[in-house]
């Protein structure tokens, strides 16, 4: 059987009235509309909660957001980048904490008298007007006196304590034209003391110069070999410690051998000096003679 029309009458009453209504305001003006925005607001406050999570969801599906993930995955990549170089750089601070910690304890061992070594900044030098000179950042409050060696982070002799304040000195460099004569000993090539030679500085270059006595039975020497203080008028825990390597070998009229030594580091560049600092049983540069290396400054500030 057919299905049977609803009658008008069952159709629901509100349902009509508010099609009737619609009908008459779509006729209005706009004008006479105003009203209407109070109706809108509600329903605006009424969504608005769940507006904001759906409109992300509809720009991460779209693919939107793409610029902003770009931009938090560079920041990150930043920040990681970062901390790696924060990492490397510790762990070459590190290595080269290792290697002056065996540096200086290799300068300990040259010999068998005890030394304080004390690591301190070079804060002056050349520049201030004291050519063949370095102000060290260590000075009598350290326990520093003039005459104390300084060397490199190793074991190359720098020069020695000219001059002492309460909280500075002056270390007047090896190559110096007034440090005087040194003393050294030619190591062989089994590390075995050879000939012996009087080093002098020399006016420019950088480097030692000096004869070397004839010794029988010692091997002349030769270039590449490394000459080691042995100077009675410095401080006995110094023996043993580098003046340099031979660069240079002439002979001369009188049929004597001159060797030319340069000091394995470039001296008037450091950055820093091991001070070693000597007890009080080490007293082999108490009672150096006047002109002796080291002599001068005693008093007042080395010029």
């Amino acid at each position: 059987m057919p299905a049977a029309t609803p009658s008008p009458s069952a159709l629901n009453p509100p349902l009509l009235g508010a099609l009737g209504v619609l009908v008459i305001l779509s006729f209005l003006p706009s004008r006479w509309l105003g009203w209407t925005s109070f109706l809108g607001a509600i329903t605006t406050r009424a969504v608005a909660p769940v507006s904001q999570p759906a409109h992300t969801l509809a720009r991460w599906v779209s693919g939107a957001g793409g610029e902003r993930d770009d931009a938090l995955m560079a920041q990150l990549e930043r920040e990681r980048d970062h901390f790696r170089f924060l990492y490397h750089q510790e762990q070459a601070r590190s290595e080269d904490i290792r290697r002056t910690l065996e540096q200086i304890q290799q300068g300990k061992m040259v010999n068998d008298l005890p030394v304080v070594p004390l690591l301190r900044p070079v804060i002056g030098g050349a520049s201030d007007g004291r050519g063949g000179q370095l102000l060290i950042r260590a000075g009598r409050s350290q326990g520093v006196e003039v005459n104390v060696v300084a060397a490199t982070a190793g074991v190359q002799v720098a020069g020695k304590v000219v001059h002492v304040d309460a909280r500075t000195c002056w270390v007047r460099l090896l190559t110096h034209p007034d440090a005087g004569a040194i003393t050294g000993v030619v190591m062989t090539a089994d590390e075995k003391p050879g000939v012996v030679c009087q080093l002098f500085p020399t006016k420019a270059g950088g480097v030692l110069r000096g004869e070397v006595a004839y010794t029988p039975g010692r091997p002349p020497p030769m270039p590449g070999q490394t000459v080691r203080l042995d100077d009675p008028q410095w401080p006995k825990s110094s023996r043993m410690l580098v003046l340099g390597t031979i660069t240079d070998i002439k002979t001369i009229a009188s049929g004597r051998q001159v060797v030319e030594v340069k000091p394995t580091a470039e001296l008037d560049r450091l950055s820093e000096v091991v001070l070693r600092l000597n007890p009080a049983l080490d007293d082999g540069a108490a009672a150096s003679p006047p002109g002796a290396p080291g002599a001068r400054g005693t008093t007042g500030k080395a010029r």
